[in-house]
């Protein structure tokens, strides 16, 4: 979105704008400057380096920060500087790998472990809510 749609928004609407921010190449004075609010760091492996260079220059603007997928990845993201953490979902892949895995393992136990692989799917899910 260009920085004059961000500022007729802002001049109309009274709310928070979100920019994402992909690397350090983003002109951030330019989109604060227009009304953007917070940022959102989205720069995969780099994440927490475009962070910290953001966070330096920039040390009272919010920042959003996709986390990845490890503990390691999520805390280092939040040492650099991000303000709240978005947290990378498994895929629906991982998710249906996980329980095919669990049926495969019941299914071995059991031969006729059906319901046994619905139990368990059951308590799958709500764990991951």
């Amino acid at each position: 979105m260009s920085n004059t749609n961000i500022r007729l928004i802002k001049s109309v609407l009274d709310i928070p704008v979100i920019s994402t921010v992909v690397d350090e190449e983003e002109d951030i004075q330019m989109r604060l400057d227009a009304g953007v609010s917070i940022l959102n760091v989205v720069a995969g492996k780099r994440t927490p380096e475009v962070v910290r260079t953001i966070r330096e220059k920039y040390p009272e603007v919010p920042i959003m920060a996709s986390g990845g997928k490890s503990e390691e990845s999520i805390l280092r993201t939040i040492e650099s500087g991000a303000d709240t953490i978005c947290y990378t979902s498994p895929s629906n892949a991982e998710i249906f790998s996980s329980l095919m895995e669990t049926y495969r393992v019941d299914k071995t136990k059991n031969p006729d472990g059906i319901l046994e692989f619905i139990k368990n799917l059951k308590k799958n899910l709500s764990t991951r809510e």
